[in-house]
């Protein structure tokens, strides 16, 4: 009897710890993951969601290719506009988050019931000129950018690929996981703050003194920067982006009509979009500030300033800490 109650236990043993095992994994999962920080993380990543992408779109080829110049060419002269634009770059995406959720409309259908038509094809017009110029330049981007890795493969056919793969994303991938995929592509641009970290050279007291000094010279040249980067901060297409998105959204959480939608804000929802439109607008303005420094310490300091239409070649090694 005792042999057998023994073997029982010798045999038993491996499932017992297995147990303990999963009983002890469990308490520490109640403990960390679903208390304190790693709890309030999770929780606050899950708020995250139109404001995040809209603030990471801000952050495209042309917007990169902005930046880059105006740190090549001025070196840390026009930093202190990633610290002006926040707030006036979060202040207006809230007030078009707030339009979408309040009417249940994106910005083109208030603007529809609103205004006289004529308002209505005007700034269709303007908003169509510019997205193609926009989304043109970003294709090309995207282009060369895959030929500092792979310079073989044609460019035309390169843009061409970029181009319907967007195209039938849209088209076939559903909205939700659309938008969780663009949500966790967003931490991609987090690759210019580590880039810009692990630079050698870089002399931060002085990048912390330019962000409180304002220098403005209203030449030719510098005006025009300052338009650039105003005009490539503040974008007109991220107004609808950011409204549409957010009509999107109540869609995707039961909101078929706009009588649902409008029914369905409340304190809480208006706050949580707070969090996610600053949080994202933070991430668009911190990247185009590393973007600068990185520029401004690797290209300026050699004396490479970058025109209107940056090499690529150039940049890219600046970001793969390449650069000579």
């Amino acid at each position: 009897m005792k042999e057998q109650n023994t073997l029982e236990k010798v045999i038993g043993a491996p499932a017992q710890a297995l147990d303990q095992t999963i009983e002890t994994t469990q308490k520490v999962k109640e403990e960390i993951v679903d208390k304190g920080p790693v709890k309030k993380a999770r929780e606050y990543w899950e708020l995250l969601g139109p404001g995040l992408t809209t603030g990471a779109s801000d952050d495209d080829p042309s917007g990169i290719a902005t930046y880059s110049q105006a740190g090549a060419k001025y070196g840390f002269s026009f930093l202190w506009t990633a610290v002006l634009t926040f707030p006036m770059m979060a202040l207006v995406q809230e007030m078009c988050a707030r339009i979408g959720m309040v009417t249940g409309r994106g910005l083109a259908g208030n603007i529809r019931v609103f205004f006289p038509r004529y308002v209505l094809y005007f700034c269709t017009a303007l908003l169509f000129g510019a997205n193609v110029l926009n989304i043109g330049a970003n294709l090309g981007a995207m282009a060369k950018g895959v030929q500092l890795i792979l310079p073989t493969l044609p460019f035309a056919y390169l843009v061409v690929f970029f181009a319907l793969s967007s195209i039938l994303s849209q088209i076939y991938v559903s909205y939700q996981n659309y938008a969780k995929y663009l949500k966790w592509l967003a931490l991609v641009l987090l690759s210019y703050v580590f880039s810009t970290l692990l630079a050698d050279g870089i002399n931060w007291r002085e990048v912390s003194a330019s962000l409180l000094d304002i220098k403005i010279s209203f030449d030719k040249d510098q005006i025009l920067m300052l338009c650039a980067i105003l005009g490539t901060t503040i974008s007109p297409y991220l107004f609808f982006w950011q409204t549409s998105q957010e009509v999107e959204e109540a869609i995707e959480q039961g909101g078929s009509s706009i009588q649902k939608r409008r029914q369905s804000i409340d304190a809480q929802a208006i706050k949580n979009m707070r969090i996610d439109v600053w949080s994202g607008m933070f991430l668009s303005n911190l990247v185009m500030f590393f973007i600068i420094v990185a520029c401004a310490a690797t290209l300026n300091k050699a004396g490479i300033p970058l025109e209107l239409f940056v090499r690529w070649q150039v940049i890219g090694r600046i970001f793969y800490l390449q650069l000579e």
